[in-house]
């Protein structure tokens, strides 16, 4: 149950988070699973069981003081503000890969990249061929979990590398903004060309 999911993840101050969509675009798009989890525990919340709403409980956990870790997290927090979510916390392992490399890396930086890069697992990215043809399955669900498994474990190497290469202030900054950024191209801002 949702409530047996939400109190196994309880005590977790840090979390990877990612999401399963429709498409690319957030206001056309639908969210069909949200995944919460690190290395020991994965869980998959299928938004589609709850009637394409986000649970008042998952929108509070979420919204909690907890860290939560994405790669290109600009991506899932379109989608959460879209559906009334905001998370106030977020750390960013695309970000960090870019900062910590100077954008000079040669290989991709997407999250197949970096986990093989780093732990040598290749994570299937075809996840949503999967999903619109066949739907929410027990391999999708399976696949969707691995997106959050090497999460906290990426940032913590990034964040050694940032401080041997003295930018993580940069990386602090990038993820405090991207937050903004992400609201930013969901709701726009007001700008009064007289002013």
């Amino acid at each position: 149950s949702l409530d047996n999911a939400l109190m196994l993840l309880e005590d977790c101050d840090i979390l990877g988070l990612d999401t399963e969509t429709t498409g690319l675009e957030f206001n056309i798009h639908k969210l069909l699973l949200i995944q919460i989890g690190n290395s020991e525990i994965q869980i998959a919340f299928d938004i589609t069981s709850f009637n394409n709403l986000i649970p008042i409980k998952l929108k509070n956990f979420l919204e909690s003081k907890r860290l939560f870790i994405g790669h290109n997290i600009k991506f899932d927090l379109k989608f959460l503000y879209h559906y009334g979510v905001f998370i106030s916390k977020v750390y960013d392992t695309f970000l960090g890969e870019i900062i910590t490399t100077n954008g000079l890396k040669k290989g991709g930086r997407g999250l197949k990249d970096v986990v093989l890069e780093n732990f040598n697992d290749n994570l299937d990215k075809d996840i949503i061929k999967i999903i619109l043809t066949r739907g929410i399955t027990e391999e999708v669900i399976f696949y969707a979990w691995k997106d959050v498994v090497y999460l906290e474990r990426l940032m913590n190497i990034q964040i050694k590398r940032a401080k041997q290469r003295n930018v993580l202030k940069a990386i602090e900054l990038d993820n405090n903004f991207v937050i903004v950024l992400s609201y930013i191209e969901v709701c726009g801002f007001y700008l009064n060309w007289n002013s």
